[in-house]
């Protein structure tokens, strides 16, 4: 079973940016503590409306430039007990806040390609949960589409890519029906 091409190009580069995220975060709490990495971390609220402008041709309100101001003095203060300088983990980090905005971008343009049909269901939260449904689904067809696995299919070697989602809401994890293998 192959992936629909259309949905390929968006879970790659939603899984890419998520995992840039996550390791340069991990990059970065090797040399701060968790608490400073979670202020850092929380900065890509500041970057995701700029990012937004050359992914998604949308423009920051004076809300958002506001915002940002507040946010880099936030930052600023906050590294005031390293003599106002930003360490290689407070870098890393804001390597991960800088990826994780970019990702949320991302999403956002996906979601929109999928409007149609999130547009159908009128409950803001039953919407949420179906665009991470939709999310899931394409990451399973673009995993499946990887060069590793699809040689590691190729080869025979027994290999199975699985499609489920964890509901926060009822606390259970739902198989999603798309599971791969060769």
């Amino acid at each position: 079973m192959r992936a629909a091409r259309p949905a390929l190009v968006p879970g790659i580069w939603l899984g890419l940016w998520l995992t840039a995220g996550y390791f340069a975060q991990v990059m970065g709490l090797m040399t701060i503590t968790a608490s400073r990495s979670a202020f850092i971390t929380s900065t890509y609220i500041l970057f995701t409306p700029f990012l937004a402008i050359p992914l998604a041709r949308a423009y920051p309100g004076i809300g958002e430039i506001l915002g940002v101001a507040l946010g880099f003095t936030g930052i600023l203060l906050f590294s005031a007990d390293v003599g106002f300088s930003l360490r290689a983990g407070d870098l890393w980090t804001l390597g991960c806040a800088l990826a994780f905005g970019i990702q949320i971008v991302v999403t956002n343009i996906v979601a929109k390609k999928h409007e149609p049909e999130l547009g159908k269901v009128g409950d803001d939260a039953k919407r949420h949960r179906r665009l991470c449904e939709l999310n899931a689904r394409e990451q399973v067809a673009n995993i499946a589409q990887c060069t590793a696995v699809q040689e590691a299919w190729e080869r025979g070697q027994p290999l199975e890519v699985h499609g489920w989602i964890y509901d926060l809401k009822d606390g259970l994890l739902t198989d999603l029906q798309v599971s791969r293998s060769s």
